[in-house]
């Protein structure tokens, strides 16, 4: 059984919003190998070839051992640096959820995910990544998975 205590979220993209389109562009940090055992989570393309990770670009990358948990993402001006909202945790069972979800003012980043396949050194998940700015919202179909 493998519990995570603490995330953080790296995310780019596009989501699709209410009144308007909120994006997310690429991350601009070089330090994503200092990461312990990440997870990591791409857009999943319903049309295209799909592996246990999604088709499209990187949208979220998990940094469940660090000793501060915090949350990136970047929405055109530069890296935003998001805290978890509560603690969260996951259980490495096949259909079981984990759903942590990061805040800075305005912005909200939540995941809801599904455990689709547990392994012996990492656990692999389906399920959508919200996007809250102001009045704006979008999800994303995401999959990938945690492990060293």
């Amino acid at each position: 059984m493998r519990r995570i205590v603490s995330v953080a979220v790296l995310a780019m993209g596009c989501f699709g919003a209410s009144s308007s389109r909120t994006t997310f562009t690429a991350i601009t940090s070089k330090d994503l190998s200092r990461l312990i055992c990440p997870c990591e989570f791409y857009q999943s393309m319903t049309n295209e070839r799909q592996g246990s990770y999604g088709s499209g670009h990187r949208v979220l990358v998990i940094a469940a051992n660090e000793t501060e948990p915090f949350a990136l993402v970047n929405l055109g001006k530069g890296d935003l640096r998001l805290a978890p909202i509560g603690r969260s945790q996951y259980e490495c069972r096949k259909g079981r959820t984990y759903s942590p979800s990061w805040k800075h003012e305005s912005v909200t980043v939540s995941a809801h995910l599904f455990v689709v396949e547990p392994g012996a050194e990492s656990c692999w998940f389906e399920g959508t990544l919200t996007l809250r700015q102001g009045t704006s919202a979008g999800t994303m179909r995401v999959k990938g998975g945690c492990g060293c």
